[in-house]
């Protein structure tokens, strides 16, 4: 190893600090080219942090031989990991995404509470009964795990809010707030709108909202407190009106509703127990309903989606396995276990678009003429829709979160062949507000960024590029309503289509 290759990987690498006592050792290469001398300062199982007359340096302890006395006993070495956040994704996902990957790896794991949101999850060699890892889980709301990961108290921070001043987040899975009722109640639908009112305190009356007049609407709600309550309140802004019946959880939301046929609450799609889940409605006619199509497409006006946080120091080796472990199908399998809407794609082809296609009809105005529509109609026939889609955050060219990991695992997807021969079309469209040939256009920019993106991030020679295209309809083809903010945002998208 020559002292420039070394520098090379010591500067690309960064290393989880878990403390040795720091005392001298001798590193030398295994070929003999290179020695190095320095204070051991930490190690994870799998490479060196030592100070050293050249600096700090990392080093691959495969590659060298270490002597001296602080050399550390790498086959003793167990990886410790802190992870903050929200209770809910803590202990209903993360911890049964790990006991996945137990499973899978052959690992014994077991549970050590210490107290309600937290314990830790020890992993152990089934044969030895050594520990491999311990996970210390301490889960005090998604603020909390964002702030000690920001200080350095925290390796991984569990959140239902995202945190678009840290680019090193992903979507785990994806949840959705759902309005809920009696399995006896009548409404099938509620407008964002109304939903936002009853929260409020301002409609109080089922009667207001189609149901029996004089009938009280008994309102449920999450602790005001809760990640997961204060993430719907930026959603459909407003205060929860005291009067509503708190709950510390979904589960126990779900079930206090399902008991009144007078009772009405805002839960989620992973957590309904024996309530009635509504659709939403809007004042053009289209209705939404929470599906894992219309999650994974984000194409459901009230998304929960759970982040996941990295430090920006080196993970230990059995996290970035985890980590890798998720993306695969047995993990994503343990997501759909645990309740929530997984990330793999799915394809749907014009027979499963009617529903789009006649709100499409329905909605369209003066400026969206029996041509463009044709000419949809055109384009849809023979091509498949991926629930891969690109929204941007409000008033940016950003993409949100879970656009920018879509980009990553559309990439990803195409350099291991996912989609061969087929091509490629961004479709870019928009709300309604303003003319409709420049929302036409700009649909059209946007579609453009994310094939570029994408051409930017795929590791695949030039000729081996899939056949991607850019087209836009523009306001032709609405999800939901424009009469929302939620709505607007909803139609700003740029959509992936397959032929």
């Amino acid at each position: 190893m020559d002292l420039a290759r070394c520098a090379a990987v010591c500067a690309a690498l960064f290393l989880f600090p878990l403390p040795v006592a720091a005392q001298d050792v001798t590193l030398t290469a295994r070929d003999g080219t290179l020695q190095l001398s320095g204070t051991m300062q930490s190690h994870d199982g799998e490479f060196y942090h030592v100070q050293t007359d050249f600096g700090l340096l990392t080093l691959d302890a495969q590659g060298v031989v270490c002597t001296g006395p602080g050399c550390p006993d790498l086959e003793a070495y167990v990886a410790e990991a802190r992870i903050f956040g929200a209770p809910q994704i803590g202990e209903t996902l993360f911890a049964a995404l790990i006991g996945g990957y137990a499973e899978a790896a052959g690992l014994r794991q077991t549970h050590l509470a210490e107290g309600a949101t937290q314990f830790t999850q020890v992993l152990a060699d089934p044969g030895s009964g050594r520990d491999r890892a311990r996970l210390h889980y301490r889960l005090f709301g998604s603020d909390h795990g964002l702030a000690r990961l920001a200080d350095g108290r925290a390796d991984l921070a569990l959140s239902y809010r995202e945190a678009p001043d840290n680019p090193r987040g992903r979507v785990l899975a994806l949840d959705a707030f759902v309005p809920l009722v009696g399995q006896e109640n009548p409404l099938a639908s509620i407008s964002l709108p109304d939903l936002a009112a009853v929260l409020a305190g301002r409609i109080t009356d089922w009667g207001a909202l189609g149901g029996t007049a004089g009938a009280p609407i008994m309102l449920h709600a999450l602790g005001a407190r809760s990640g997961l309550q204060r993430q719907l309140e930026t959603l459909l802004p407003g205060r929860v009106t005291a009067g509503a019946v708190r709950h510390a959880t979904p589960a126990e939301l779900a079930d206090a509703v399902a008991r009144d046929p007078d009772a009405l609450g805002v839960g989620v799609y992973s957590d309904t127990g024996g309530a009635r889940v509504l659709a939403i409605s809007g004042a053009c006619g289209i209705t939404l309903s929470a599906t894992p199509e219309s999650l994974k497409a984000e194409d459901y006006p009230l998304p929960a989606p759970t982040y996941l946080y990295l430090p920006h120091h080196r993970l230990p080796l059995v996290l970035r396995a985890v980590l890798d472990f998720v993306a695969t199908p047995r993990g994503q399998a343990e997501i759909r276990r645990a309740g929530l809407v997984d990330l793999t794609p799915a394809a749907t082809g014009i027979a499963g678009q009617g529903a789009r296609l006649a709100d499409a009809i329905t909605a369209a105005g003066p400026e969206v003429d029996l041509a463009e529509l044709q000419r949809l109609v055109a384009a849809m026939r023979g091509a498949r829709r991926l629930s891969t889609t690109f929204r941007f955050r409000d008033g940016s060219a950003d993409l949100d979160t879970q656009s920018r990991g879509n980009l990553a695992d559309l990439a990803r997807g195409l350099e291991s062949g996912a989609h061969a021969g087929l091509g490629i079309t961004f479709i870019g469209f928009s709300d309604g507000n303003g003319p409709a040939g420049p929302n036409r256009d700009l649909a059209l920019r946007r579609a453009g960024a994310v094939r570029d993106a994408l051409l930017a991030m795929l590791r695949l020679p030039r000729d081996a590029w899939p056949d991607i295209s850019v087209d836009s309809f523009g306001e032709a083809l609405p999800i939901a309503c424009d009469d929302t903010d939620r709505g607007r945002h909803i139609n700003r998208r740029v959509e992936v289509w397959l032929r």
